[in-house]
């Protein structure tokens, strides 16, 4: 856990990094930069679009291959 935690908190840390060189005048950075923010924002509503009308996950069923049996 502790090192999740640092590795999130170093990721964090590097990408706001390059943000600062983006706005800095490094502008072919901004399109790439901006698709985890625009992923994190879809993902996030959807969940919370699921939540707000009461759709909840349905557990997964495995099933065995033939040659498992």
């Amino acid at each position: 856990m502790k090192w999740r935690r640092i590795g999130i908190a170093l990721g964090g840390l590097v990408y706001l990094l390059l943000w600062a060189i983006a706005l800095n005048g490094g502008s072919r950075l901004v399109a790439p930069l901006t698709v985890p923010i625009v992923l994190v924002v879809l993902v996030g509503g959807g969940n919370w679009l699921n939540n707000f009308m009461g759709i909840e996950r349905k557990p997964q069923k495995f099933r065995k291959r033939n040659d498992e049996q």
